[in-house]
C-alpha cells in the first residue's frame, strides 16, 4: 500500500503535488525567516532605483561597493525591490520554490535511475530539509548560490539524458542551463569540467580516441561561452578572484585540504553547524561527543549502504560530479558551508541509494536494515531541528541589524560635512558563526555603502571597530563614537 501511494508521485500530477507538498514543508521549517531584514552583507544589493537595474545588471556590476557579476541574482532582486521595497518575504518565496525545485529534480532523477519510489522521496527529502542548505535557503543574498546548483544540476542531468547526441533537444537546453549557471554566480565556471566528463562518458563511439574526439567536439561551445563570458566579466571591471591572501583570494596549499576536509564534516553533519560551533565554543564536550558518534554512525550507513547496493558502480561517477561541484571554490583561502549547496545533490543521491538497498531488508524485518533506515530517518528529524535552529538565529540577527540601522539615518543624515563616526561593539569578543551568530555591530557589516546612499551623505565615513582599535583611528581622524545597549539595543555615546 505505501509503495503504491509513493510511487504516484511518478505521474505528472504527482510531481505537481510533490512540489506542493515539499513547498509547504520548506516553507514550515524555515517559518522563523520568512521576513529576516536586510543586514550585514545583504545590502551590497539593495540599490537606490532598483527599476533602472533590473535589465542593467547584465552590462554593468551593482556599483562602487558591489562589484560582483551576478546578472540573474541582481535582476530579481531589483524586481523585487521595485515592487515590495525593503520587503524580503518575496526573497523568501522564490528561494522556497528554487530549493523545492531542486528536490523534485533529484526525485525524477532517482526515479529515471530505477531506485525504489521510497528511496527516491527520502532522497528528495533529505536534500531539502539538509541543514547545510539553511544558508542559502534563508539569506537575503543567495539566490545566485541556488540558482547556480540548480542549473549546474540540470546541465548535467540533460547531457546526460542526450546520450552524446548533439541533435537531442536535451543537448541545447544543456546549453541554456549552462549559460544561466554562468550568470547566476561565478563559482559555476568549474561546471565546464563536468560538462567535458559527462559528454565523454556518454558518448556513443566505440574506441577512447573516437570518445574523446566526440566529447571534446561537442564541449567546445561550452568553452566558447565561458570564454565570452569571462571577457564578459573582464570588459566590465567585475570582481574576479585572484592569487592573495584575502578571503576570496585563491591559493594553492594547505587550503585546500582544510576546505575538503570541512566540506566532507558538513557534509556528514545531520545536525545543525551552527550548534556545533556553539558547543565548541562554550565547550559542551558531552554534546560534542553525542555529535561525532550519531556523525560517524550516519556516515558509515551512508557509505555501507552505498557499497553493497545494486548501485555501486555510480559510486564513482556521483563522487566525482560531487568533488567537481566545488571547483573553483574548494581553492579559495576561506569558504562557507553555503558553498556545499552545489554538492549537496549528490550527497542526497548517495544518501537515496544507501536507502534503496536498506528497504528490501527492513519490509523482511531484518535487524541492520531497520535500524539503519531508522537513523537515516532520524537525520531527516534532526537536520530540522538544525534548520529550526539557524532560522531563529539569522532571524535575531537580521532584527537586532535593522533595529541599529535605522539609528544610524539620522545621526548620518545629521552629522557635519566630512565626519567620522565610530560604532564600537558593546562586549568585548563572543560567540560568531557564519551568518548566523554576528556579536555587536557586526550585523550592520558593509551596510556603509547603503547608508550612505540611503542618507544621500557620501562624505560621512562609518567605522565598526573594536574597542582597542577606536583609540589608533580616532587619533588619525577625530570623529564621534557609539555602542548601543545590548538589552534596548538603543545607541548611546560612547563617552
Amino acid at each position: 500500500m505505501l509503495k503504491t501511494n509513493i510511487e504516484f508521485f511518478d505521474r505528472p500530477a504527482g510531481r505537481v503535488l510533490l512540489f506542493i507538498a515539499l513547498v509547504v514543508m520548506i516553507a514550515f521549517i524555515y517559518h522563523d525567516a520568512w521576513h529576516i531584514p536586510y543586514f550585514a552583507d545583504d545590502f551590497q544589493w539593495v540599490t537606490t532605483h532598483p527599476s533602472s537595474t533590473i535589465l542593467g545588471c547584465f552590462i554593468h556590476t551593482l556599483g562602487a561597493d558591489n562589484t560582483w557579476y551576478r546578472p540573474v541574482q541582481a535582476m530579481l532582486l531589483s524586481i523585487i525591490q521595485t515592487l515590495w521595497r525593503f520587503d524580503t518575504f518575496p526573497i523568501r518565496i522564490a528561494e522556497i520554490l528554487v530549493h523545492a525545485i531542486g528536490a523534485v529534480l533529484i526525485f525524477h532523477i532517482l526515479r529515471t535511475l530505477k531506485l525504489s519510489s521510497a528511496a527516491s522521496l527520502l532522497g528528495a527529502v533529505f536534500f531539502a530539509v539538509a541543514q547545510v542548505a539553511a544558508f542559502p535557503v534563508i539569506g537575503n543574498d543567495f539566490l545566485s548560490q541556488m540558482l547556480s546548483g540548480l542549473f549546474c544540476l540540470s546541465t548535467l542531468w540533460l547531457l546526460y539524458r542526450a546520450k552524446g547526441n548533439w541533435r537531442s533537444s536535451r543537448y541545447y537546453f544543456a546549453v541554456v542551463t549552462y549559460v544561466l549557471a554562468l550568470l547566476s554566480k561565478e563559482a559555476s565556471a568549474g561546471l565546464i569540467i563536468g560538462v567535458a566528463f559527462m559528454l565523454l562518458f556518454t558518448a556513443a563511439d566505440k574506441t577512447w580516441n573516437a570518445k574523446l574526439q566526440s566529447a571534446a567536439v561537442r564541449t567546445l561551445p561550452f568553452v566558447l561561452l565561458l570564454g565570452g563570458y569571462m571577457v564578459l566579466r573582464m570588459s566590465i571591471g567585475a570582481s574576479a578572484p585572484s592569487f592573495q591572501s584575502g578571503t576570496y583570494g585563491f591559493r594553492f596549499g594547505i587550503n585546500i585540504f582544510k576546505n575538503a576536509a570541512l566540506f566532507i564534516m558538513q557534509a556528514a553533519l545531520p545536525t545543525s553547524s551552527l550548534a556545533v560551533a556553539r558547543n565548541v565554543y562554550y565547550r559542551e564536550w558531552l554534546s560534542l561527543t553525542a555529535t561525532a558518534i550519531f556523525m560517524a554512525l550516519f556516515a558509515l550507513i551512508v557509505i555501507w549502504g552505498s557499497l553493497r547496493s545494486q548501485w555501486k558502480p555510480l559510486l564513482g561517477f556521483i563522487m566525482l560530479f560531487a568533488g567537481i561541484s566545488l571547483v573553483p571554490v574548494i581553492f579559495l583561502n576561506h569558504v562557507s558551508e553555503a558553498y556545499l549547496y552545489n554538492a549537496l545533490p549528490y550527497i542526497s543521491i548517495l544518501v537515496a541509494i544507501a536507502a534503496d538497498s536498506y528497504f528490501s531488508g527492513a519490509q523482511e524485518h531484518k535487524r541492520f536494515p531497520t535500524f539503519a533506515l531508522g537513523v537515516l530517518i532520524l537525520a531527516l528529524i534532526t537536520n530540522i531541528f538544525g534548520d529550526l535552529d539557524k532560522a531563529r538565529c539569522m532571524s535575531a540577527d537580521g532584527n537586532r541589524g535593522n533595529h541599529l540601522l535605522t539609528q544610524f539615518y539620522p545621526i548620518v543624515k545629521s552629522s557635519p560635512p566630512n565626519s567620522y563616526l565610530y560604532f564600537i561593539h558593546p562586549m568585548k569578543g563572543g560567540f560568531a558563526y557564519s551568518g548566523f551568530a554576528q556579536p555587536g555591530f557586526r550585523v550592520c557589516t558593509n551596510a556603509d555603502g547603503w547608508v550612505a546612499r540611503y542618507t544621500e551623505r557620501p562624505d560621512v565615513s562609518l567605522r565598526i571597530l573594536e574597542d582597542s582599535e577606536y583609540v589608533d583611528s580616532v587619533k588619525i581622524h577625530p570623529g564621534v563614537a557609539f555602542t548601543y545597549d545590548t538589552v534596548t539595543l538603543k545607541l548611546k555615546p560612547l563617552f
